[in-house]
This record gives structure tokens, C-alpha cells and sequence, in this order.
């Protein structure tokens, strides 16, 4: 049924359209309004409880262009629409529109999908869009409010719209600013957007270092394989960026990539003394702790020197774990200059020298055991020292060999370390009329005065301030062990730990070893017998 209504008896419906609407766009309605009046009828439905009043279903740029004009009535199409069918009538309505906007189809595409928890392939059927149609249009909801605008002012195409829509947030900001920055806004092509994309937000995943497939890398990201921000889950978007899965996280994958750096560069320092570091010039910085732990291992971090092709003199070969650059995290073989003649071959050498950074290592792996051992104790003695309540009821201070040599150890240390604090807290303050300096009986009398709690006190803490906080392997940690055996700590399990530990890595250092050394005698006799063929070859010239 078609009729006049007054515009004053209409109630708008809520709207799953909430584009800002163009100013200008806007006020050339309202003068084709009131020039021309309105031809194409609003859609509404009658008040549940009012009869004499109206709900608007659709038309609301109509119905808002006609209050701006101020007429009194609209045209109005009266048809009953249940509430579950609103959102359905007013999606069709505004897809039907020959000038519908992207934006107004992907705001429509979207409601629907939300209201009635329809896929994207739901969704083409329903419409009778090709799938590729709509998941396009629904990603152009994700553009930011600044691309929405502009894309809304036609100062963007369709094409490059969906672009943008590819990325998340941020990425479309950065690469937003990249196309506005010198004054020009959205020059690049679509080729030329799709390119920036790929050097700036797309990693490829067949080049990633790490396994794709290790979900402990990175817990709170999982495995790549079955992580959804990647283009092979999202083909109907990136069919014309990346051929290959490419991650679409990048925070993520350098994560990932600087954990297995450090995993895989601990790895070969324990276990591979045949792979030396390298670094790359003029690229991003190596990880520090991983060129620091590398020198105390003694493992060779190769700055410069050799080339990652065979090329005049560099003919010597070596794997080399690469800390940074293109190939960061990846083992390769870079070349460095040949030995002189009558050094031995390059294959003993390198054999000789596997061997020797076998042992080295070996020896430091000893040394960092350790200092993680006493690390514990420390740890351990500490939160004994601090529990007061602990220091008073369980240990006893009995006279004892151990309680003695640690008395003449902890002499044998004797530094003036008083704190103030401490004392108070144990009634060895000084005050002006009892200056020790002045009146030692007075110092005298107060240690005397110690009941065995502040006596422990005390003793722990001259004790800790003169001995530190040792993990290196020297009398100072020895001492410390003897302080935690005497205070009744079990250190067993402790040293059980260390010593299963070390026993690993000595049982693989001299299997590769032995393994090195029966290779010795081949390679030996390989380099006289190549030195023969040699002499011989230059005889007959």
C-alpha cells in the first residue's frame, strides 16, 4: 500500500549502515528534494502500538534529505515485515541499488553474515556472487576509519581498496602513510601496492629458518602450520600477491626466527665444534649474548675474511651458522683463503682443529655447569639467611671442625663492610656517648651480650658480605658449599644434576673424538698420497 505520510509520524529502525554520509552528497539531495520532490518511495511498517504511526524499514537518506527539505509528507511503500526479517529486506533493498557503494555492500554483506552465522561460501549462494566477490567485500570492513573515508571520497579505487583490506591495522597505516607521505595520495598501482606488500608484510614461510611445524618455539603462537594468519588460509585474498604461504604476522615470525637463533646457536656450541658463527656486513646487528657466549666457548665468529662463493684464493670451505643478514639462522659453507703449502692440508688441519674445539669446549661446558650449580646454592642460602624465623628454630650453633675453619676462613677475608642497618637491628649501633674507639669494653660487652639468634645473624651476615656471591670454581665457592652443608642443606641432588649433566657431554665429546681420530690416519695418507701425485705431475713438466 502506497501512501503520503507525514514525516513527523516516522520512526527510523535501527540501520546496519553506519558509513558517515558525504556532506556534500547530502545537501545535493536536499536540493533535488526540493526541487523535484521524492520519486522512489520509502519502505515502512506500522507501529506495533500506535496505529497512526510508522517504523522506517529502509530509505533512510530519502527519509533524511526530506526533514533537511522540510516537507511535510514522504511517499512510503506500508508492508508488515516481522523483526527477524528487517535486516534481510533492508541488505536485499540496498544491494538492488544500481549505485551501491562498496562500502554499503561489504556493511550489508557483513550484517547478514553476523545475524544469521553464514561463511562466506553461504553467502555468494545466497546472493549469487562468486565466493571471491564477497570475501573481498567483507574484508573492506576491516579497513581503518582513515582509508574508509577516503575510499567513501573516491580518492582511492575498488582495486586499491581491497589492497589495503589484505593487511591488518597497523600494516594498512604503515603502508597509508607510505602512499601519502610526499603529497600525493594513492599513486601506486595495484601492481606496485602488491609489491610493496610483499617486501614489507609478507615472510615467506619455505625460507623460514625454524620448523614450521614446532609448536614449543613460540607457545603462545603455535606451529605455522596451523596458524590461520598465513595466505594459504586466506587464498580468496591473496590468490594475486604471494604463490607461496607466506606468514602475515611479522612480529611473530621474527620471534620465532631470533628463538631459534639463540636455540640453534646454543646447539651448535655444545654439540657441533665443526661450525663456526659468521656475520654479515652491513646488515642488521648479530644477537650480543650469542657473539658473547661464542667467546667464552671459544668459537671462532667469523666478521669478515671470506666470501659465500668459491672465488680466486678463497677455495677453503667451512660451515658457518649465520647470525644475521638474508640467511640468518641457516647453516652454510662460506670460503676463505687456502693454507700455504707445507702446512699440512686443509682437511688435517680442520680435523686437528675439531679436536682442540672439542676440548675447549668440553672444558668451558665444565666451567658454565658449575657456575649454574652454585648459582642454586647461592640461591638457596640466600632465603635460608633471609628466613629469620628458619635461622632460629632449626639451626644450632654448636662448635664444630666446620664452624671452625669457616671462623678462620671468614678472618682470613676480614673487610670493614658494617651496615648500619644491621646493626641496629642487633643492637650494635654506636652512639656519641658509647664510641667504640673511645670505650671498647662497650663493644665487648654488647657482643657479649649476643643472645645465639643475633650471634647466627651476626655471623651470616659477615659471612655473605665478605664471601659474595661466587659461582666460578675457586675456594671462595668450596667455602660456600661447606656454609650450606654446615646449615644443614642437602646439596646431593644438586650436585647430582651437574655431574649427570657432565657426564653427557664428556661421553659425547669423546665419542667425537674417537671418531675424528680414526679419520686422522685416512686423511693423512690422502694428503701424502695427493703430495706424491703432485711432485710427480711437476717432474714430468
Amino acid at each position: 500500500m502506497l501512501l503520503n505520510i507525514p514525516i513527523g509520524n516516522i520512526t527510523a529502525l535501527p540501520n546496519y549502515r553506519q558509513i558517515d554520509e558525504d556532506p556534500a552528497e547530502l545537501e545535493q539531495l536536499v536540493a533535488s528534494v526540493k526541487k523535484d520532490g521524492i520519486f522512489q518511495p520509502v519502505l515502512v511498517r506500522t507501529h506495533k502500538t500506535e496505529p497512526d504511526r510508522y517504523e522506517l524499514i529502509f530509505g533512510n537518506r530519502r527519509f533524511a534529505a526530506a526533514q533537511l527539505a522540510q516537507l511535510e509528507t514522504i511517499p512510503a511503500q506500508v508492508k508488515e515485515v516481522a523483526d527477524d526479517n528487517i535486516l534481510e529486506v533492508q541488505v536485499i533493498e540496498n544491494l538492488q541499488r544500481k549505485d551501491v557503494h562498496p562500502m554499503d555492500e561489504a556493511a550489508a554483506y557483513k550484517a547478514y553474515k553476523e545475524k544469521n552465522g553464514c561463511d562466506v561460501k553461504e553467502l555468494a549462494a545466497k546472493f549469487s556472487k562468486p565466493e571471491r566477490y564477497i570475501a573481498h567485500r567483507l574484508a573492506l570492513t576491516t579497513l581503518i576509519p582513515e582509508l574508509q573515508k577516503d575510499f567513501l571520497k573516491k580518492q582511492l579505487t575498488i582495486a586499491q581498496a581491497e589492497v589495503f583490506a589484505k593487511l591488518n591495522p597497523e600494516q594498512q597505516k604503515e603502508l597509508m602513510k607510505a602512499e601519502t607521505q610526499y603529497g600525493t595520495r594513492y599513486a601506486s598501482s595495484v601492481a606496485d601496492l602488491h609489491d610493496e606488500i610483499n617486501r614489507l608484510f609478507l615472510h615467506d614461510l619455505g625460507k623460514a629458518p625454524f620448523d614450521k611445524n614446532d609448536a614449543t618455539l613460540l607457545p603462545k603462537a603455535g606451529a605455522c602450520s596451523s596458524c590461520q594468519k598465513r595466505t594459504a588460509c586466506r587464498t580468496l585474498l591473496f590468490e594475486d600477491v604471494a604463490k607461496e604461504d607466506h606468514c602475515l604476522d611479522g612480529k611473530c615470525f621474527s620471534m620465532k626466527i631470533d628463538l631459534h637463533l639463540v636455540k640453534k646457536a646454543n646447539d651448535i656450541i655444545a654439540h657441533e665444534p665443526n661450525i663456526a658463527f659468521a656475520v654479515e656486513q652491513y646488515s642488521d646487528n648479530p644477537p650480543k649474548r650469542i657473539i658473547d657466549e661464542a667467546k667464552k666457548m671459544k668459537v671462532p665468529v667469523y666478521t669478515n675474511g671470506y666470501y659465500d662463493h668459491k672465488w680466486g684464493k678463497f677455495t677453503d670451505g667451512r660451515k658457518v651458522f649465520m647470525l644475521n643478514g638474508s640467511k640468518k639462522g641457516k647453516i652454510v659453507t662460506v670460503y676463505f683463503q687456502s693454507k700455504e703449502k707445507g702446512k699440512g692440508s686443509n682437511e688435517e688441519v680442520s680435523t686437528e682443529m675439531q679436536i682442540a674445539a672439542i676440548n675447549q669446549r668440553l672444558e668451558r661446558s665444565e666451567e658454565l655447569l658449575y657456575e649454574k650449580y652454585m648459582e642454586k646454592v647461592n640461591k638457596f642460602t640466600d632465603e635460608f639467611i633471609n628466613n629469620k624465623a628458619e635461622l632460629g628454630s632449626e639451626w644450632k650453633l654448636e662448635l664444630s671442625t666446620q664452624f671452625d675453619v669457616l671462623t678462620r676462613y671468614l678472618w682470613f677475608l676480614t673487610v670493614d663492610k658494617w651496615d648500619d642497618e644491621f646493626l641496629e637491628s642487633i643492637g650494635l649501633t654506636e652512639k656519641e656517648e658509647e664510641n667504640y674507639a673511645k670505650f671498647p669494653e662497650q663493644l665487648y660487652i654488647k657482643l657479649l651480650m649476643l643472645d645465639k639468634q643475633q650471634q647466627l645473624e651476626l655471623f651470616a651476615k659477615c659471612f655473605f658480605d665478605q664471601i659474595g656471591r661466587p659461582t666460578s670454581k675457586t675456594h671462595r665457592s668450596y667455602m660456600l658449599e661447606q656454609f650450606a652443608g654446615w646449615i644443614g642443606m642437602d646439596l646431593s641432588h644438586l650436585r647430582f644434576e651437574m655431574n649427570t649433566e657432565l657426564e653427557k657431554k664428556r661421553l659425547s665429546a669423546t665419542a667425537r673424538i674417537e671418531k675424528l681420530q680414526k679419520e686422522l690416519p685416512a686423511v693423512k695418507a690422502s694428503t701424502k698420497k695427493k703430495k706424491k701425485n703432485e711432485a710427480a705431475a711437476e717432474a714430468t713438466q
